[in-house]
């Protein structure tokens, strides 16, 4: 029983790993004039939760987080046996017990047969530290709709050893370019 679950953390590792090194590898390639004819589709990314923090060796203190992205959302791409949509993240703002936190960029992809999102950005604090945010988790479509609803966890590390623990649900928000009426 133990090398069955063994075995099913190697093939989400590996996905896991093939998606990150896809979205890494699609910065470094020529896809200009792809984005030039289809920028992709407006999307917001809002979302809830809590984030929890160590406090030396006492209770973890839970703190109220919520977050909100702008992006844009690109056709899928079929990578080996798994299509993959991307996220690119333009800015955005994390809230943590009423403390405002900058996104400035960041990355995502959505796969498609699994339903797994995995979202990567950066920012800054309201004392210029830097910090970097990473999430991953399982979407769904709402029916008859273009909402997609999503569950994640991930952490929020900061420059100077700081690191808070992140549970958030959230949505995606597609915003079809609008057409004009001639």
């Amino acid at each position: 029983m133990l090398r069955d679950g063994t075995l099913k953390n190697k093939k989400t590792t590996l996905a896991f790993l093939v998606v990150g090194l896809t979205l890494i590898s699609m910065a470094f390639v020529g896809y200009a004039s792809a984005a030039e004819e289809l920028p992709g589709i407006p999307a917001v990314v809002r979302a809830h939760g809590v984030a929890i923090a160590r406090v030396g060796e006492n209770e973890p203190v839970l703190m109220p987080a919520h977050m909100a992205l702008r992006g844009l959302l690109f056709k899928p791409t079929k990578i080996e046996n798994l299509t993959v949509g991307r996220l690119a993240i333009k800015d955005g703002i994390l809230v943590i017990n009423e403390t405002k936190y900058n996104i400035t960029r960041g990355i995502g992809a959505l796969v498609l047969e699994r339903h797994d999102i995995i979202l990567t950005a950066n920012g800054t604090s309201p004392s210029g530290e830097n910090f970097c945010m990473r999430l991953r988790g399982k979407w769904f479509k709402v029916p008859d709709g273009p909402i997609l609803l999503m569950n994640m966890t991930g952490t929020l590390k900061f420059e100077n050893d700081g690191k808070l623990l992140l549970f958030l649900r959230g949505s995606i928000f597609p915003k079809p370019p609008l057409q004009q009426t001639t």
